[in-house]
């Protein structure tokens, strides 16, 4: 059968002929929405402003203008893209006072969003490209062609896990994988034996691949309908890898997306979030520096920690809040850092120290003659 029109030709697998599900089964309506959703579904003691947001987002955008600029003044050309999508990309990063995982698990968790974070609609350049993986012996002929049929939206290309130990064994064949698809997924079955076919190449970056449900009701046969309705759950769903440590990066959206999408994502990730202590809250682009968006200031001992006793989060006014020791909020520190580099951005502090000193002195000056007039007029 002949391949789509614009698009690759989904990589054809010799395998056992099966029959193909045209309705959905009750199984997968259950797995379009993702539970973690809804295991919380109280008000969030996390409180993020929106205005803060927005001015994050402002400032890591003009960051990365100069960072664009910068790069086209040093080559002397002008790029052929404006601007790289890796470098557009939104990122939460999440500090807790706890574990986010008791024990080492390279299976991703995932959060089900609104608006998609990815930039599903191009209106040039190459389209938006799913890779899936899965075991050997799952898909036949015939099967292939039903997929292909169904037009599922971005599914790119089909590999089996044996060819992940042949054709894409040797490093560069892998690194050459990872860039050319934008999303990879992989039956649920397959996905623990990934980390050793795969490499850090795709765990180390945010390209690791999702684990997705493949089987129909009976998990004896690949069912197309099942495969589409995982692929555009996954599509608009943000995921991470819960580490045996404090911080975690989601991905968010872009900067080219609406402000409003943003928040919507924003506040369906920090619902989930909520169940977690968390300690700090920060947006940042591929490279740039943070900017934290959130801070809970409460101080808390080892026994509140260990036993899971933590006050409620507070709002994050305070992130604007000057800190006594340089009279620079939190917040303020991100914005100079993302306008300047280490050695500038030094100079700007230090000069706001010193005024701060030199008005402090004066004040108390201007405090003791007052107290001398009061003297002498007794």
């Amino acid at each position: 059968m002949p391949a789509k029109k614009g698009s690759k030709r989904v990589r054809k697998v010799k395998l056992v002929k099966t029959k193909v599900r045209t309705k959905e089964s009750p199984e997968v309506k259950e797995n379009t929405t993702l539970k973690e959703n809804l295991e919380d579904d109280n008000e969030s003691s996390i409180r993020v402003a929106e205005k803060i947001v927005d001015k994050a987002v402002l400032e890591l955008s003009k960051w990365n203008d100069r960072k664009l600029q910068k790069e086209q003044d040093k080559s002397g050309k002008l790029a052929l893209f404006d601007e790289d999508s890796k470098d557009l990309c939104l990122y939460l990063q999440a500090t807790s006072l706890k574990f986010f995982a008791k024990k080492q698990s390279l299976k991703p968790k995932g959060i089900r969003l609104e608006h998609s974070i990815n930039n599903l609609d191009l209106d040039d350049g190459e389209p938006f490209k799913v890779c899936v993986f899965v075991k050997d012996n799952t898909i036949d002929e015939s099967l292939l062609e039903k997929i292909e049929a169904e037009n599922i939206p971005h599914l790119e290309k089909i590999i089996p896990a044996k060819e992940l130990k042949t054709t894409y064994k040797s490093f560069e064949a892998r690194r050459k994988l990872w860039e050319k698809y934008d999303l990879f997924l992989s039956d649920d079955y397959l996905i623990t034996t990934l980390p050793k076919l795969l490499g850090k190449r795709f765990y180390g970056s945010a390209k690791f691949p999702i684990p997705i449900k493949v089987y129909s009701k009976d998990k004896t046969a690949v069912s197309v309908q099942t495969l589409k309705n995982q692929i555009l759950k996954v599509l608009h769903s943000t995921y991470f890898i819960p580490p045996m440590g404090v911080n975690i990066s989601l991905k968010l959206g872009s900067l080219k997306q609406d402000r409003k999408n943003l928040h919507d994502n924003l506040n369906t990730i920090i619902n989930y979030l909520s169940r977690f202590p968390i300690r700090i809250l920060q947006l940042k682009l591929e490279t740039s520096p943070s900017i934290p968006i959130y801070v809970n200031r409460e101080v808390h001992s080892d026994e509140d920690v260990i036993g899971g006793k933590l006050p409620v989060g507070k709002d994050t006014e305070p992130v604007l809040e000057k800190d006594d020791s340089d009279e620079l909020s939190l917040y303020e520190r991100g914005l100079i850092e993302l306008a300047f580099d280490e050695e500038e951005a030094r100079k700007v502090i230090d000069s706001k120290r010193a005024k701060h000193k030199k008005r402090k002195y004066v004040e108390e000056e201007g405090s003791s003659s007052q107290d001398l007039g009061k003297k002498i007029e007794v």
